[in-house]
């Protein structure tokens, strides 16, 4: 199971519109590099 940034549990418009952070950008972008690499 994905842990995403609680931000954007909580207002899901951040995917929508412009993130608020370079790390919710990141999550936007690629969530599969935020995945340990196993």
């Amino acid at each position: 199971m994905r842990k995403y940034p609680v931000e954007l549990i909580r207002k899901p418009e951040l995917i929508i519109h412009e993130p608020a952070s370079p790390t919710e950008a990141s999550v936007v972008a690629a969530p599969e590099q935020l995945l340990p690499q196993n």
